[in-house]
């Protein structure tokens, strides 16, 4: 039985990558942080650099995985705070003064 080597590649030819499409469904079970709405939610408002991660076929859209996860790692940082909070002060209610919310109407009665 002979095996027909002509379709594989040579030694010299560079290695073929496969890439990892997946819909949204199972990009959300890998990674819990993104549900698949907030996935489509990405795709729909059009958020920068996440439509590079994906792709349309037909009616059907995929998601690059590698390029997915450069994407994460590379705005992991961006709406991350880190200027220190000041602690919370609570209100102190005095005597007399109003309650919080709006005020209540006060109606005046006309004496006859």
């Amino acid at each position: 039985m002979e095996v027909c080597t002509s379709s594989l590649p040579s030694a010299g030819a560079p290695a073929i990558t496969a890439k990892r499409y997946w819909p949204f469904h199972k990009v959300a079970e890998v990674f819990p942080a993104f549900s698949d709405k907030a996935l489509r939610w990405l795709r729909y408002s059009r958020t920068p650099g996440f439509n590079a991660c994906t792709i349309k076929i037909g009616g059907r859209v995929l998601v690059d995985v590698d390029k997915f996860e450069l994407w994460v790692e590379s705005n992991a940082d961006v709406n991350r705070d880190t200027t220190p909070r000041k602690p919370h002060k609570p209100r102190v209610v005095k005597k007399g003064s109003p309650p919080m919310g709006r005020p209540r109407r006060v109606v005046k009665k006309v004496a006859s």
